[in-house]
């Protein structure tokens, strides 16, 4: 479900496709081409059901995400996050691991379009809960029961966006072999770096 007040609709042509994918992956059992370990194949699908059992199980979509993520393998992680497609749009948390995925899968614009959702949504959840998104000593959290961002997670998507939005304006579109999407990020931490080093005026 949209949260309220956010000001951030779904988008129906993004949820189609991982809605899309997700009846893939059911279907093509992937965990066989990223382990031959029964015991690790036997722990993806445990969370591959739970996940199927509950698509508002967000702990099991980022796990199955940074699972297929770290093997390398970032159709599956689109895919996997299609079975919680409300919840990626509503949730910060799931929104980066997605941005991350669309652009490993060499799909910027898309990318580049989820990171500035969600950190528009994350900074909104920073300031329902008191303070602001460059306020450290926030608690994590809407004012709700699911927690939604934290000051360490606005900063990342910040990174993300920015390095995105480089990769856009240089023309990249295979971060995984254009060396320019490695020097997007340095840029990006460098201007991070800088921004928390600025003094406060008052």
């Amino acid at each position: 479900m949209t949260r309220p007040g956010c000001g951030l609709g779904p988008n129906a042509v993004l949820l189609a496709v991982l809605a899309a994918a997700w009846v893939g992956l059911r279907r093509d059992d992937p965990r066989a081409a990223l382990d031959s370990d029964p015991i690790v194949q036997q722990r993806l699908a445990d969370i591959e059901d739970a996940l199927a059992l509950d698509p508002g199980n967000e702990a099991a979509a980022m796990t199955l995400a940074d699972r297929y993520l770290e093997a390398g393998r970032p159709g599956l992680a689109i895919a996997a996050l299609g079975a919680s497609a409300d919840a990626v749009l509503d949730s910060p948390a799931l929104a980066i691991r997605l941005a991350r995925a669309l652009e490993r899968a060499g799909d910027v614009d898309r990318a580049h379009e989820v990171a500035r959702r969600a950190l528009a949504r994350c900074a909104a959840s920073l300031v329902q809960e008191g303070g602001s998104a460059d306020d450290t000593g926030l608690r994590d959290g809407w004012a709700s029961e699911r927690p939604a961002c934290s000051a360490g997670l606005y900063a990342a998507l910040d990174t993300q966006l920015r390095a995105l939005s480089h990769m856009l304006q240089w023309g990249v579109h295979d971060p995984i072999h254009d060396e320019r999407a490695r020097v997007a990020y340095e840029v990006a931490r460098r201007r991070a770096r800088l921004t928390s080093a600025e003094p406060v005026v008052l």
